[in-house]
């Protein structure tokens, strides 16, 4: 694969397919001309600044019109302080001990806090419901900890949230993140009975899934999680989704093995993720040469069908089918907050605890720690030049350290990741239009 980049143009050309280019900031995507792509400049996956072209050639014209242009199709998310979803910890606990855990290496965040309580909730609840506008729409993530360890709490404030926002008539939505192991009767009353989005950690086949999702005892969790993830399946008409979410390190780059065993299963959709904790520029070459191999697969067995399955991709096409820009990676500090086991609120789910990250308590807000947060994430982590910036939002704030507003370190692992990723994706948006 070849990359080459002008300006706010960057193209990509697989062999001897045509170049195919994408228009940075009105997210179009256009096949180029043999003249237009050998008048642009060579650039790598870590090349983030516009580059000026090498030499006046006849493609120079063409180049610098589209570069210039606006289309009025193209539109930006919102970047104003407007609360819309909220993320739960039901409980710091968890029934597993994930040797990559971000949330203190065993789902605790350093503060074991047994289950959220439940009195202390419902008014931050009906605080943030209350400030969507009728006809609005509000979500709420389960999280933990492992949250089905209480799932009579879950659907407590589950059923609550639901019939505040029907009072109002605000639609409330919810989504549970589960290691899946605990998948029993209780359990699927409340994944029902709130029609969640539901997703089951799953890091492929148990050889792979095996090595570092364990249980207490050191033993695997494959098969308890499995037998979840096919009680879910059975039920999967009465959940709003079901899908599976695998996360990838430097010890395990099996994408294309993970796919091959997920995809079969009758899911929504497939997450492939790298751990937050990652940075190795070896691991970051060979997973991104797996995915490649896994998007070749999807491809060939169903097209655009199959490749949107896989929930990193469907974003990707979503928004340039839209046109809409991205000005934010996450809703870290904007639309989204986090309430830990102790109802504090903090920016992301993987800050709780860390006294620079916390945002407020209950339904008092600390305004100037929020006053940080209000420019968008690619200003905040300097993407300006880059040109994945609008369908990246800025990358993972935690990741790159800027949680509390302002740029740590940033990981160029993550950055040549996610380029990757979308420049591969284009390259199939384009074969799936011109279709």
């Amino acid at each position: 694969m070849e990359w080459r980049r002008h300006k706010d143009i960057f193209a990509m050309k697989e062999g001897s397919r045509p170049a195919v280019a994408l228009h940075a900031r009105n997210l179009q995507v256009a096949e180029l001309s043999a003249e237009a792509w050998d008048s642009m400049s060579p650039v790598t996956l870590l090349d983030s600044a516009p580059v000026s072209l090498p030499s006046p050639t006849e493609g120079r014209e063409e180049l610098e019109e589209w570069n210039g242009s606006d289309d009025p199709r193209s539109t930006a998310d919102r970047n104003d302080f407007s609360v819309r979803s909220l993320t739960l910890n039901v409980t710091q606990i968890c029934n597993l001990h994930c040797t990559y855990c971000a949330a203190g290496g065993d789902g605790t965040y350093g503060d074991p806090v047994r289950d959220i309580s439940i009195e202390n909730t419902l008014p931050q609840l009906r605080f943030f419901i209350e400030k969507i506008p009728a006809g609005g729409h509000f979500h709420i993530a389960f999280l933990g900890g492992e949250p089905l360890l209480y799932p009579d709490t879950l659907l407590a404030l589950g059923r609550y949230a639901r019939e505040t926002g029907e009072a109002r008539g605000v639609s409330v939505s919810f989504k549970v993140t589960t290691n899946g192991t605990l998948i029993n009767d209780k359990a699927l009353r409340a994944l029902t009975d709130l029609g969640c989005h539901v997703t089951v950690s799953l890091d492929g086949p148990a050889e792979i899934n095996d090595r570092q999702r364990l249980q207490k005892n050191g033993r695997g969790s494959f098969e308890a999680a499995f037998q979840g993830l096919q009680r879910l399946m059975a039920r999967k008409s009465k959940l709003a989704s079901l899908g599976v979410h695998a996360v990838f390190n430097e010890k395990n780059l099996e994408v294309e093995k993970a796919w091959e065993f997920l995809s079969p299963l009758p899911v929504d959709y497939m997450e492939f993720t790298y751990s937050v904790n990652g940075a190795n520029h070896e691991a970051t070459s060979t997973y991104n040469q797996q995915l490649a191999r896994v998007l070749r697969l999807a491809w060939k067995r169903g097209g655009e069908q199959e490749l949107r399955r896989i929930s990193n991709v469907r974003e990707i096409f979503d928004r340039l089918d839209q046109q809409r820009r991205r000005l934010n990676h996450c809703g870290l500090g904007k639309s989204m907050m986090v309430v830990d086991a102790r109802n504090q609120l903090w920016s992301c789910p993987w800050t709780v605890g860390r006294a620079n990250d916390r945002l407020g308590t209950g339904t008092v807000l600390d305004e100037d720690r929020l006053a940080v947060h209000q420019r968008s994430q690619i200003e905040v982590n300097e993407c300006g030049s880059c040109w994945a910036r609008f369908l990246c939002g800025g990358g993972c704030s935690f990741i790159h350290g800027s949680t509390d507003g302002f740029l740590r370190d940033k990981k160029s692992d993550f950055c040549e990741r996610t380029r990757f990723l979308i420049g591969a994706s284009l390259a199939y948006y384009h074969r799936a239009r011109a279709l």
